[in-house]
């Protein structure tokens, strides 16, 4: 089962799921793989039914998921994978009588996992821990061909591992990458997802008004680390969705770990500063300062760095959109929704 307080409804912290359990035989997925109009959730989303019922993830706002658990029942019980599609555009479907309320369509693969599935997967997650784009390919639709996860593909849409070792992959190279897709070859429909690495939050301070910071970014599936050299902070009980805790002064750290957005927040200007400047020739994507104007003006003085300077600019400082609210938990997401908003601009979501 997953770890305390790390949420399920992302890939990342699915695939851990997966990999963790001992027998996964017994286990459904059901991902999404075509899209028309709007939808809740976007092609490659998935969830997983275990052998009690219970699921860990989401293909819709609710909607969907008691009809995928009826259906993993019998995916389970005549050893076959469904193709479904829910279509609330059309008088009729099944969409309807279960309220989906999106006016689109999307079509949902529900298949009984595999040991070959526990493999694929694995090779997935090591992708993405190394922070590389992947592609997962579904044969959905094609008579002779079982439908079904079929492989990993790089980000050059070769074939990293394969599922089934007698199917043919078709030539993906003519597949869009930046967008999901669907193609037909020789009669059989392929769906082609891609799969970003899970985002990396170094977050400089371990204080009280981090931990719901880190608590956030764990629960969008970003993988934590949380650096404070004082004794009570940044501790393991607080912190329990952090992958690393870091227990040294910023000179003390030979090489910072690598890092998508850097949250500033020691409440120390000497810290602030050292951490800034730790990070300054690193390509991050979102920084944020704790702090009023006039401190960060003080935390880049100390830092030797010019206000107008590139690095300085581009620092939310003070960080957060304003949405009012002083409380640990309101900082918590106004820093995180503005982290979202400019690491979504730039593609990273």
């Amino acid at each position: 089962m997953p770890a305390s307080g790390k949420s399920t409804n992302n890939l990342f912290n699915l695939l851990q799921l997966i990999i963790a359990e001992q027998d996964i035989t017994q286990w459904v997925s059901a991902t999404v793989l075509t899209k028309f109009r709007s939808s809740y959730r976007k092609p490659g989303a998935m969830m997983l039914v275990s052998p009690l019922g219970k699921t860990f993830g989401l293909i819709s706002g609710g909607c969907l998921e008691a009809d995928i658990v009826l259906r993993a029942r019998r995916v389970l019980e005549y050893g076959a994978p469904e193709y479904v599609i829910y279509d609330s555009t059309e008088d009729g479907n099944i969409a309807a009588e279960l309220g989906l309320g999106c006016n689109g369509r999307i079509g949902v693969l529900v298949e009984q996992l595999s040991e070959r599935h526990r493999q694929l997967y694995q090779t997935l997650l090591e992708r993405m821990k190394a922070g590389q784009i992947s592609y997962l390919a579904h044969c959905f639709a094609g008579a002779g061909t079982r439908s079904g996860l079929k492989a990993v593909l790089s980000h050059q849409l070769e074939a990293e591992v394969v599922i089934d070792d007698d199917i043919r992959l078709p030539d993906f190279s003519a597949v869009d990458p930046t967008q999901p897709e669907t193609l037909e070859v020789q009669g059989v429909h392929w769906s082609v997802t891609r799969v970003k690495p899970p985002v990396r939050v170094f977050i400089a301070g371990g204080g009280i008004d981090a931990r719901p910071v880190a608590a956030l970014a764990a629960s969008l599936g970003w993988r934590v680390t949380v650096a404070d050299h004082r004794t009570v902070n940044a501790r393991q009980h607080n912190f329990p969705v952090a992958e690393a805790l870091i227990h040294q002064r910023p000179e003390e750290v030979t090489v910072p770990p690598v890092a998508d957005a850097l949250i500033v927040m020691s409440h120390n200007l000497e810290i602030d500063a050292q951490w800034l400047s730790r990070y300054q020739h690193h390509d991050l994507h979102y920084i944020g300062l704790l702090g009023p104007v006039s401190r960060k003006e003080e935390v880049l003085a100390i830092a030797g760095m010019a206000l107008e300077g590139a690095f300085a600019s581009r620092i939310h400082g003070p960080m957060g959109l304003d949405i009012g609210g002083d409380l640990p938990e309101s900082v918590a997401v106004s820093v995180i929704a503005q982290c979202h908003q400019v690491l979504a601009g730039k593609g990273l979501l």
